[in-house]
């Protein structure tokens, strides 16, 4: 029904897209809250019936939405769809925003573009123009493709993405040792698939692979992420009972489905090695599990390339790599309607524009790949960052994920843009779409192969330098993606991140101290969750229960929606430090032989700083005083509820504490200063709680300052020394 170039639209659709549902009354637009607040002025379907009567094969629209909904379990309703409708250029491309509100499920949203003549990211990113391919969707090129992920034509697609990578990208090609050392590298232990076409695979040592090999180089890998089912029992592992069966050989029956894909694929390719953490790393021996975390960093940046049963994770015990679509693929190709469209430009002001549109999902990416429950686990966040190329093997499409492109295997031209989707905040202008993984990761790359050539240490970011700011920058993206994700053993916080923290460490020459690096401390103490803005936030428990984490550093918060982010002044240099480094106190666990980048039993920061105190009244008032002296009898200044709090705290429970009590009253002190012109500037202070003498737990942060009122420059004579814990 939908294999024609045009594409229908239901009624529900049609009358949202032409203004007929606008509602005109301010006050009754629907607002979003949390982390990304926003108003739709629209409304969709407001029933559950509503939905399931548009997915009738039909709407293009009403089935994106039905594909990333969760069917109710009881009959209750309260099931509504809004949205708003945004034009950029001359109107000739609209962005047109579902929010829909689930009360069984989460809440999620579903973003389509409609463009006339240029694609959306053309305009809307200002990028070069770029024709949409209006001949090319009457071809209707997703006829004959193959229901099941996995087929032949799979193969030739992935063959073709790995030769023109290999041959096109110079930094995609696994780290080579450096000079004296054997090239490339090799996993302590790596499963053989030499065999896997007739059913079987063996565990093979490193050392027994070296004599066997005679060419002086190690022979190129490959590594799975997948997610753990429910019961890690219901999957092949190795242990001490199993490990000489597997040297024997073991069938590839026995295996996951995950694993028997992943084997049977690799061969398939022409290659002969994978490593996959269950089957390569002793499951029942501690000692063997930290000594393969510790090398976690070079299994996965020297994976030729990295596996992800994105699909499988929603099922990991019964699913595989390849499966049959969940997905129509005619869906994921844009489609073409002359449906009006109707844009307000002022809650009275409309402006009609009519078709052709090519209308185009744009959430087919996050859907796909970022929704998915592996890319919500910890130590995926590390290995999709480490491995220079990524295949995704989702429910309903193959993706290539590389530092220098990304493909989808239905569009493998990129004429359709469907891998272009990526939600980045950046165009691209043939299919080098990038993903933030890959952008930090490339900007990396290419900061080492500079310095290398030049045989230069990196420079310091403290004086200014723009890879300084670029490298810190990919830090802070990184970080904000970890965050957000969950793992298995909270006491894995750190140690799940420790690949990536060398990775920077390598490049930047820095100390690293619990999350934050030392010449850039004084913008990374300055890391803000979203706790105030409604996002649900809490501290880590310090019972033992969960891993150790300082309050100063970001680890120290679940959820939250965390950021890390270098600040600038208005001519784009770094602001002014205001605070001074005494010294670190990180202790490793375990203390002795321990990695300063892995868990931790203990870091405190020893600092001076200026001192300021503060005073907050909560209830109806809500007003933020800053004192320059302890009696609080100087107003260093003032912020009230009518001029806007410029107040972020760390967690929940701290929001719901200030704001109910009649005073709270504690130290701060400004890190940095930011030059904003014409004599004026601002700081950022750190909020603390008292523990004892001078020691001090960190429980959010304030922003404060204008013209003539802000604090310049360090002051010797105000400093004295706090310890952060």
């Amino acid at each position: 029904m939908m294999e024609s170039a045009e594409g229908q639209l239901c009624q529900t659709c049609t009358a949202a897209f032409d203004g007929e549902t606008f509602v005109h009354a301010h006050g009754e637009w629907h607002r979003t809250k949390g982390e990304n607040s926003n108003y739709f002025n629209r409304t969709h379907h407001t029933s559950y019936g509503g939905l399931v009567a548009g997915n009738n094969g039909k709407c293009f629209v009403c089935s994106w939405l039905w594909a990333k909904h969760v069917p109710p379990t009881d009959s209750s309703d309260g099931f509504r769809i809004y949205c708003q409708v945004n034009g950029y250029g001359s109107q000739e491309v609209l962005n047109v925003h579902f929010h829909v509100v689930c009360p069984w499920a989460s809440n999620f949203d579903l973003n389509v573009a409609m463009a006339k003549d240029l694609d959306s990211q053309s305009q809307y990113y200002h990028a070069p123009l770029r024709p949409l391919p209006w001949s090319d969707l009457e071809e209707r090129p997703w006829l004959g493709l193959d229901d099941r992920l996995g087929s032949n034509e799979h193969l030739e697609v992935i063959r073709s993405w790995v030769s023109s990578c290999n041959a096109n990208h110079g930094h995609c090609s696994p780290t080579r040792s450096p000079a004296g050392q054997r090239p490339g590298f090799l996993p302590t232990r790596v499963i053989d698939v030499k065999d896997a076409g007739i059913g079987e695979v063996r565990l093979r040592d490193r050392d027994e692979i070296e004599k066997e090999d005679q060419g002086g180089t190690y022979p190129v890998y490959w590594t799975l992420s997948h997610r753990w089912p429910a019961d890690p029992d219901t999957i092949l592992q190795l242990r001490k009972t199993t490990e000489e069966r597997f040297r024997d050989g073991i069938s590839v029956d026995e295996l996951s489905p995950t694993f028997r894909d992943a084997v049977l694929l690799v061969c398939r390719l022409g290659y002969r090695y994978i490593w996959i953490d269950s089957l390569c790393v002793s499951q029942d021996s501690l000692d063997d599990w930290q000594k393969e975390a510790n090398v976690m960093v070079d299994v996965y940046r020297h994976s030729f390339c990295n596996l992800s049963a994105t699909g499988a994770s929603y099922d990991p015990s019964n699913s595989g790599l390849f499966c049959e679509r969940k997905l129509n693929s005619r869906l994921f190709f844009p489609f073409k309607t002359n449906a009006m469209v109707v844009n307000y430009v002022t809650r009275d002001q409309r402006e009609e524009k009519t078709g052709p549109w090519m209308v185009s999902n744009k959430s087919a990416w996050a859907d796909e790949v970022e929704s998915a429950p592996i890319s919500s686990r910890g130590w995926v966040v590390q290995e999709r960052f480490l491995a220079t190329r990524v295949l995704h093997f989702t429910r309903s499409q193959v993706y290539w994920e590389c530092l220098e492109s990304c493909h989808c295997a239905d569009d493998p031209s990129g004429k359709f843009l469907i891998s272009d989707r990526l939600g980045t905040g950046s165009a691209s202008t043939t299919t080098s779409a990038k993903t933030g993984y890959k952008v930090s990761r490339l900007e990396l790359a290419q900061i080492q192969a500079t310095l290398a050539s030049a045989g230069k240490p990196y420079s310091d970011p403290n004086q200014g330098s723009r890879s300084g700011h670029s490298y810190h920058s990919q830090w802070g993206t990184i970080v904000g993606i970890y965050v957000g994700c969950g793992l298995t053993k909270e006491s894995d916080r750190f140690l799940a991140m420790s690949g990536i923290a060398k990775v920077f460490g390598e490049v930047n020459g820095d100390e690293y101290l619990a999350g934050l690096w030392k010449r850039m401390l004084y913008t990374d103490l300055l890391w803000h969750s979203k706790a105030s803005q409604g996002v649900d936030a809490r501290r880590r428990r310090s019972d033992g229960t969960e891993s150790y984490a300082p309050f100063w550093s970001w680890a120290s918060v679940v959820g939250g929606n965390v950021q890390l982010s270098v600040p600038q002044d208005k001519y784009g240099s770094l602001p002014t430090s205001l605070i001074r480094l005494v010294r670190s106190r990180i202790v490793p666990e375990p203390p002795e032989g321990g990695d300063n980048m892995g868990m931790l039993r203990s870091a405190e920061l020893e600092i001076r700083c200026m001192r300021y105190y503060y005073s907050w009244r909560g209830r109806e008032e809500m007003v933020l005083k800053v004192f320059t002296d302890p009696e609080r009898t100087n107003c260093y200044f003032e912020q009230k509820k009518s001029t806007q709090i410029s107040l972020h705290l760390d967690t929940s429970e701290l929001v719901e504490r200030f704001a109910a009590a009649d005073e709270i009253s504690g130290v701060c002190f400004p890190v940095y200063g930011v030059y904003g012109g014409y004599g004026g500037g601002s700081n950022q202070y750190i909020m603390l709680e008292h523990e004892s003498g001078d020691r001090f737990r960190r429980i959010g942060l304030l922003r404060a300052g204008s013209i003539g009122g802000w604090i310049s420059g360090w002051s010797e004579a105000r400093s004295s020394l706090i310890t952060l814990v």
